[in-house]
């Protein structure tokens, strides 16, 4: 389930952990929060440790596996199924390819919309499941 939605005109996530956590904490409350290493860098963990309030964070530090080699590294995910983020496979799956609308506002709405429609599609498949 995707709990918090942002979207942001940032190059990467180095500097999103903390807008992200705060837009996550709106709707819960985690006792423990898993962070990838993309949002690791050695301002956001300094941020975090004096950041006594919320939730227990685990950081991703470094990578315990061998780097995949060169041929992989493609950022299509269509093309390299082993490196899909969540938002990439959000993405993938009802086939969106690029937002429509123009400025951080709409594209900020369609991507609310995509991830509400992305969570009832997970409950609706939980619930023919159950």
């Amino acid at each position: 389930m995707i709990v918090g939605t942002r979207v942001s005109q940032a190059p990467n996530d180095k500097k999103e952990l903390r807008p992200n956590l705060t837009a996550v904490q709106r709707h819960v409350s985690p006792a423990t929060v898993l962070i990838d290493s993309g949002f690791v860098s050695e301002e956001a963990v300094t941020a975090a440790e004096r950041d006594a309030d919320g939730p227990e964070r685990r950081c991703a530090i470094c990578r315990t596996h061998a780097p995949p080699p060169p041929a992989a590294r493609s950022t299509n995910c269509a093309r390299n199924p082993s490196s899909r983020s969540s938002a990439c496979i959000i993405k993938e799956v009802p086939g969106f390819r690029r937002f429509s609308l123009r400025g951080l506002a709409k594209v900020s709405l369609e991507w609310d919309l995509l991830t509400l429609a992305y969570n009832l599609k997970r409950l609706g498949a939980n619930l023919r499941a159950a």
